[in-house]
């Protein structure tokens, strides 16, 4: 039996990886770390955003809407919608 050989590029050139781990991609952070980490931006976003108004600045919350309307216009299309009996 030939088992299969998989390589991971490391800061050092490919690594040989074996098993569960070559089928692994990213490091380990948790799923709670990246929804803290972002709900912690889009808080600071929103003061950012506060802030601003706050200063009678309208462009930097005009930038920020417009980004974000675009991001959802990207992104919405290319989910998958369920399926309706």
């Amino acid at each position: 039996m030939v088992a299969e050989r998989r390589f991971r590029l490391g800061f050092h050139g490919p690594r040989r990886v074996q098993g569960r781990e070559a089928s692994e991609q990213g490091d380990q952070m948790s799923r709670n770390q990246i929804l803290t980490a972002g709900a912690i931006l889009w808080v600071a976003v929103g003061v950012d955003v506060i802030v601003h108004l706050a200063l009678g600045d309208l462009v930097v919350p005009a930038i920020i809407g417009i980004v974000g309307t675009s991001w959802v216009a990207i992104r919405l299309p290319g989910r998958k919608l369920p399926e309706t009996a």
